[in-house]
């Protein structure tokens, strides 16, 4: 399955369970490399630099600004 999970000409669907993780710098559905996830990297940046950070009032201004990048406009694999 995770062969074929890399490879998404190769299946309509993927779905999968993700557990409540306390840190979302450590939330795998986050990273490039998962399934049906997109790459950005001004997110790609501001992860590594939430891995980095200790201060929770800068990591939370870390994590708003990842959310917003999602919600700012169309990911790079879109058309249109």
């Amino acid at each position: 399955m995770v062969q074929r999970r890399g490879k998404p000409e190769l299946w309509d669907l993927f779905t999968t369970g993700i557990t409540f993780g306390p840190d979302p710098a450590l939330t795998a559905n986050l990273q490039c490399d998962w399934p049906g996830w997109w790459c950005h990297e001004e997110k790609e940046r501001l992860l590594a630099e939430l891995i980095r950070e200790s201060d929770p009032r800068k990591r939370r201004a870390l994590i708003e600004r990842i959310q917003a990048v999602f919600y700012e406009g169309r990911r790079p694999d879109q058309d249109g």
